[in-house]
């Protein structure tokens, strides 16, 4: 298990995303990431609006994929 530590600006629905679901190991990840994508099914209607970016992602940091990327 993970130990998340939130960023003080967090939108609701990541919290929800974060931390009211179960991630699973999708069986594709790499020497760099683990991916889960069982919540895109949850959410899909719902948008993720852009939060926090311009920040450099840094080793450890759980990435939340938003409305913006293609």
């Amino acid at each position: 298990m993970l130990e998340i530590i939130p960023r003080d600006n967090l939108l609701p629905i990541e919290k929800s995303i974060l931390f009211e679901n179960q991630h699973s190991y999708r069986g594709d990840r790499s020497n760099y990431m683990v991916r889960s994508s069982v919540t895109r099914y949850y959410y899909y209607e719902e948008g993720v609006p852009e939060n926090n970016n311009g920040e450099p992602i840094i080793f450890g940091d759980v990435l939340l994929l938003n409305e913006q990327y293609a």
